[in-house]
């Protein structure tokens, strides 16, 4: 991680199933009120955003190939969409808002959860949504690409919505 960036947010990568209880766990104990977005889109990964690029380094710099507790981390990476407000547009756009599945994202404002409605109003424009909702669009064109290449549409939406996954650089452009 450059000492000069403005990354926020990071993808953890475990080697053990990961729940919100257990990162959570990790996340008070070590930065208490230093992120404001956790979400867990698959059982090993976990994508958090800290409140400042300084706290996202000390982050990254102890996190990185550690173990916590029951959190096994392998490996850190920078998130492909940086801040709160993107990746709460991303799950939004992908999901909606009105999915208030226990698997939905995590959003703090100075330590406290607030509700994904909440968080939309007050992070979200209509603006950055709809720019979201039209990436979402790009993936059918990709999908009759991924016929031809034998990718599963799930590895597809990995790589349109984290970008976490070098196997499917390829899309990347898509996304940005």
């Amino acid at each position: 991680m450059a000492s000069d960036s403005g990354i926020t947010s990071i993808v953890l990568r475990s080697s053990r199933k990961l729940s919100y209880e257990s990162v959570l766990a990790v996340l008070d104990e070590l930065f208490p009120d230093a992120y404001d977005f956790l979400y867990l889109p698959w059982p090993k990964l976990a994508i958090v955003n800290f409140t400042t690029p300084e706290l996202c380094r000390l982050a990254w710099g102890i996190l990185d190939n550690s173990r916590h507790g029951d959190v096994d981390i392998r490996y850190v990476k920078e998130a492909h969409h940086q801040g709160l407000a993107q990746n709460l547009a991303l799950f939004c756009a992908k999901e909606g808002w009105e999915n208030k599945e226990a698997g939905a994202p995590k959003v703090f404002v100075s330590g406290r959860e607030i509700s994904i409605d909440e968080a939309m109003e007050q992070f979200v424009s209509v603006e950055m949504l709809q720019n979201f909702q039209a990436l979402r669009s790009n993936i059918e064109p990709a999908r009759e690409r991924e016929d031809e290449q034998q990718i599963s549409p799930e590895s597809l939406v990995h790589s349109l919505t984290c970008g976490v996954c070098r196997r499917h650089t390829s899309y990347r452009s898509i996304a940005n």
